[in-house]
């Protein structure tokens, strides 16, 4: 496999070493180096399915050499790159932003049922999947869309199904949003 120009550094943390390519071009065995005690990848990068190909290439060749393959997502994954990667990967993190579109209309410029769908399909392959929530005041945070949240994932995904509940940062373009303190969130 051969990475496009506009890739110009690729990131993989192979347990708690990192390994960096700088255009890195062909993927070998030698390009992860997998001399280290590492035992999972995860790799670093925007959203791991914009490069899809290069997360095929290295988990294809992390599973080769016994190690397990972890990813995060925002969910928006298209089911043919899913279906692809899917005997290669051992878990994913969706983060589901909120449980109603008009916040992924809004604020995430996106809509909510790519996301939900992609969360049944991880399912439907046998890939173990854990969801996190980031709590937002006054953005997600009302009990009928948390309670709405949980029973899809009891109803569709299953009452196993690891849930996150994460406390909201202010940060990049929600620095005027307050954060709840611990208490509040419990």
């Amino acid at each position: 496999m051969t990475i496009g120009p506009d890739i110009k550094e690729a990131i993989v943390e192979v347990g708690t070493r990192f390994v960096i390519e700088r255009d890195s071009g062909d993927i070998t065995g030698e390009y992860l180096n997998f001399k280290s005690n590492a035992q999972v990848t995860k790799p670093f990068i925007r959203e791991f399915f914009l490069e899809a190909e290069f997360c095929y290439d290295t988990a294809k060749l992390a599973n080769k050499e016994g190690l397990y393959n972890v990813y995060v997502s925002n969910g928006y994954i298209r089911e043919d790159p899913l279906k692809d990667i899917s005997p290669f990967l051992d878990a994913i993190n969706v983060d589901v932003k909120a449980f109603n579109d008009n916040f992924y209309k809004n604020i995430c410029i996106a809509n909510l049922d790519p996301v939900l769908r992609t969360c049944e399909l991880i399912k439907e392959l046998n890939i173990h999947l854990e969801l996190t929530y980031l709590v937002i005041p006054n953005h997600n945070d009302s009990i009928d869309e948390v309670k709405d949240f949980c029973k899809w994932v009891v109803d569709k995904l299953g009452n196993r199904t690891p849930v996150h509940f994460s406390r909201f940062h202010p940060d990049y373009k929600m620095t005027n949003v307050q954060s709840y303190k611990t208490l509040e969130l419990t």
